[in-house]
This record gives C-alpha cells, structure tokens and sequence, in this order.
C-alpha cells in the first residue's frame, strides 16, 4: 500500500519528475541550509523545497526525538507522513504540497 501511494502521489505531482535539481534545502529553524549546517554533525533534520505549480516540501527528521520545523510561508498541506505529521516525530518524513496557482475570481 505504502508503494502504491508513492507512486500515485508522483503521479500526480509533476515537480517529482523533473529531475532539473532545482530545489532549496531547507534548516528546520527556517532558512536555507549554509555550508556549515550541512558539515554540523549534529544535523539530523532538514527540509527539500521543490518549486511549481504545486510546490512541495519534503521534510525529513533522522533525529532520535521530534523536532519542529519552521515551514516557509503559504497553506501546506500534508499529503503523506511517516510518523504523524508536525513535529516531525523521531525517523520519520512528511511531504507537504501548496499551491502558487492565483484563487479564482468570483464571477470570472
């Protein structure tokens, strides 16, 4: 089941197809990951940005306890999680969707 929901949320999610490597990786205070945080050893947590339509934000906590994670600004919303959704929960990931498409206008 686990297989088959993967398959269909890349189905459905183009930027999963893409493959041109334009993704921001993210720290879970916010902000973009520096050189330094991805030498820290103690990194455990961190967060994958693909920009569209549809953006998507991967999280994913290696950590042996939950861990907040400042998400960017929009309306994200989970379409799978591992361990429960936000705090991220030890060892788990949760993937987020939100929308850039512009609400329909009332009357158009």
């Amino acid at each position: 089941a686990f297989v088959s929901r993967l398959t269909e949320i890349r189905r459905k999610y183009p930027a999963l197809r893409r493959g041109n490597g334009e993704v921001t990786w993210l720290k879970p205070q916010g902000g973009q990951m520096t050189e330094p945080d991805w030498r820290s050893p103690f990194a455990r947590c961190l967060g994958m940005l693909i920009p569209g339509e549809e953006s998507l934000l991967l999280l994913l906590n290696a950590h042996h306890e939950a861990v907040a994670f400042a998400l960017p600004p929009g309306d994200w919303t989970p379409i799978l999680e591992t361990g429960g959704g936000l705090p991220l929960q030890p060892h788990s990931l949760t993937l987020l969707t939100a929308s850039s498409k512009a609400p329909a206008r009332e009357g158009a």
